[in-house]
């Protein structure tokens, strides 16, 4: 048999409605908050992982990215990986014996493809745990 409401019942029960999407939408804007937050953080640990697999790559994969680079003259200078090299500006290179302006931006713009690609294949796996 069907229920009747009167008008005090449909009143209260449409201000109930209108409290729960009231807290969903407040609930909603946290999530949104948060997952932006957890999205910047995941950023943050993808290139945290990028660094140190480029500390791990040796500057020889720079000499595959361009041509006429003198990996000599980096490993005399010290460097080791391409993370040394992207630590610097390509005007700093221009210091080494050996590299020129030229060469010191092929030098830069190859690490940079290195990081890229290693940046591209990086992945983090999050757990709530």
């Amino acid at each position: 048999m069907p229920s009747f409401f009167s008008f005090r019942d449909a009143k209260s029960l449409a201000s109930r409605y209108c409290d729960i999407r009231k807290k969903a939408a407040d609930v909603s804007g946290v999530i949104g908050r948060h997952k932006a937050e957890i999205v910047r953080s995941a950023k943050l640990l993808v290139e945290f992982e990028a660094q140190i697999k480029l500390s791990g790559i040796s500057i020889d994969e720079i000499s595959k990215r361009g041509k006429g680079i003198r990996i000599a003259s980096l490993r005399n200078a010290g460097f080791s990986s391409v993370a040394d090299v992207l630590n610097v500006d390509p005007q700093s290179l221009t210091s080494i014996n050996g590299i020129g302006q030229k060469s010191a931006f092929t030098i830069s713009r190859a690490a940079s493809l290195v990081a890229h690609e290693v940046r591209e294949n990086t992945f983090v796996a999050l757990s709530v745990d």
